[in-house]
């Protein structure tokens, strides 16, 4: 049994006019959104900005609330929960922010920060809190004096260190990362992966690994899901897709930024025009007014994301 089942996800959020007017319309964000993510596996999540990538993952967690679907973690229904059963769940679940410096408290030192997810689960307190930080610290590399110091005081890597040192305190089963290297310079980028990944395989973590970066998503997935305008477009194994892309958005996206001549037809003159509005999505195939290959049906019917090959699902009428 996989450790995370999503089933027909869907989010909206409301469109005002003004900040004290009601809401006129409603952005559909993601619409109809199914994967699993099995014990230790990663799933990389990529597609352009405004896609619903982070959209998806604040919904498995709870931090935002979903429109309809299910998601079921270790066979228990997550949008169900309420209380001290959501409490409890959420220790299992946590999440790396993008931004390492919005996402940490800068009245609170580095400690404290890491410290605050054991004292409001009451797992330890006083000379036992701050060894178990110290640990915490060390484990991703900083040393345990640097307890004592404010973000403002550590650089953009060092800052994410903590935010991940914060997500693994309590031992959790299923960590998600939001474009964690997006905002760190290359170098760095390097570094903040490595962590975790190692991290990953001395805690047996399952992983959400959410990037625009497809070169970053190509070294530590074992899957990838394709996002576009709220829906997945394509599902497979990390290499099958990066050799074999099958919609012609996900090998638009693949000649943009690596290498072209990977058994499938490149795009022709890459991706035209932009991305539709959430508010008024294509009708059909959402893809459509974009496609080099679209066809008469395109803008008519919605393809559904079924399996082209064994483990290798695809939403695009090229392959009935």
């Amino acid at each position: 049994m996989a450790l995370l089942d999503v089933v027909d996800l869907a989010v909206s959020y409301p469109v005002r006019r003004g900040v004290l007017a009601g809401a006129v319309a409603e952005a559909s964000a993601v619409d109809g959104v199914s994967f699993s993510v099995a014990r230790g596996e990663t799933l990389g999540l990529v597609g352009e900005s405004g896609c619903g990538k982070t959209t998806v993952a604040k919904a498995v967690l709870r931090l935002i609330q979903a429109a309809r679907g299910r998601v079921l973690f270790d066979g228990r229904p997550v949008l169900d929960m309420a209380g001290g059963e959501l409490r409890r769940l959420r220790r299992r679940m946590q999440i790396v922010f993008q931004d390492p410096i919005s996402s940490l408290n800068p009245r609170m030192t580095a400690g404290g920060i890491v410290g605050e997810p054991l004292r409001v689960h009451r797992i330890a307190r006083g000379r036992a809190l701050r060894a178990a930080v110290g640990d915490l610290l060390r484990k991703v590399g900083l040393p345990a004096a640097a307890a004592d110091r404010y973000p403002h005081e550590f650089s953009g890597g060092q800052r994410q260190r903590i935010g991940i040192a914060r997500a693994i305190a309590l031992s959790p089963d299923l960590l998600v990362c939001d474009e964690p290297v997006s905002s760190l310079d290359i170098s760095i980028q390097a570094q903040i992966i490595n962590l975790l990944e190692e991290i990953q395989g001395e805690m047996g973590l399952s992983v959400i690994f959410i990037s625009h970066d497809l070169r970053v998503v190509e070294h530590v997935s074992e899957r990838v899901a394709v996002m576009y305008l709220g829906k997945f477009v394509e599902v497979a194994g990390r290499d099958a897709l990066y050799r074999e892309p099958l919609h012609p958005y996900t090998t638009a996206l693949l000649d943009a930024v690596l290498e072209v001549g990977r058994g499938a037809p490149a795009s022709p003159g890459g991706i035209r025009g932009e991305i539709a509005s959430a508010l008024a999505p294509p009708a059909g195939c959402r893809f459509h007014p974009r496609c080099p290959y679209r066809m008469p049906v395109c803008p008519e019917a919605e393809p559904p994301l079924s399996e082209a090959a064994p483990g290798h699902r695809v939403a695009c009428f090229l392959y009935p």
